[in-house]
């Protein structure tokens, strides 16, 4: 049987270079789950700047923010879920000092979710986390750079430090998932973040409570 052909951001060109704004490239594989459409929506992000250039000392226009923010809040909700289920994976394999499981990270971000904004049954709320984890398991890693530095996802454009930032995170979160989760019952096949780019691995998240253990781990 083949091996899978990695797939990779496009960031940069053949020759190595960057390619034209990689951080409206960035912002599309956040929001879109299939190729087409992710290139669909940097080529708008990248016409939307030709039409309508930004003042000096802007990186966009007016309007050209009012679409960033159009991109960033698309499926927010279920892109949020998505990388909690990440941070929950590091927490627990922190706390157990073992490969920790899908289904008990997105358990732990079921209950919490539930807690905060429930207001039907849990189960529907397992559902829903489940559905969002699938929907976007491809770009977890970046999912979750979003999640733990929200603001980074925000400053992206014309920003390379943060830009490298992000990605550095979102490829410590990559390889982690690599090295910890990847397992016969659990496979992916992520956009990954570029050879070129760094990780970032001191990542600080808090500690998981023993309340919060038990319920990944379905202790009572």
């Amino acid at each position: 049987m083949n091996a899978v052909e990695p797939k990779y951001i496009r960031l940069f060109d053949a020759a190595g270079n960057w390619i034209a704004r990689p951080d409206f490239m960035v912002l599309a594989v956040l929001s879109e789950t299939e190729p087409m459409s992710i290139e669909h929506t940097y080529a708008t992000m990248m016409l939307e700047e030709e039409m309508n250039p930004a003042a000096a000392l802007s990186p966009m226009s007016a309007s050209g923010l009012r679409l960033k923010e159009r991109v960033i809040e698309k499926n927010m909700k279920a892109r949020v879920q998505t990388g909690e289920v990440v941070l929950e994976l590091a927490r627990i394999a922190a706390a157990t000092m073992a490969a920790p499981t899908i289904n008990a990270a997105r358990r732990l971000v079921s209950h919490h979710h539930h807690a905060r904004f429930g207001t039907g049954v849990l189960t529907s709320t397992i559902r829903e986390v489940e559905k969002s984890f699938e929907r976007f398991r491809d770009t977890a890693h970046l999912q979750a750079a979003a999640v733990i530095e929200p603001s980074l996802a925000t400053e992206l454009e014309g920003n390379e430090v943060s830009c490298l930032r992000f990605l550095g995170l979102a490829k410590a979160f990559q390889q982690f998932i690599d090295a910890n989760v990847v397992s016969k019952s659990f496979k992916w096949s992520p956009y990954r973040v570029p050879e070129q780019i760094n990780s970032i691995t001191t990542v600080e998240f808090n500690s998981l409570s023993d309340q919060d253990l038990n319920v990944a781990l379905l202790k009572r």
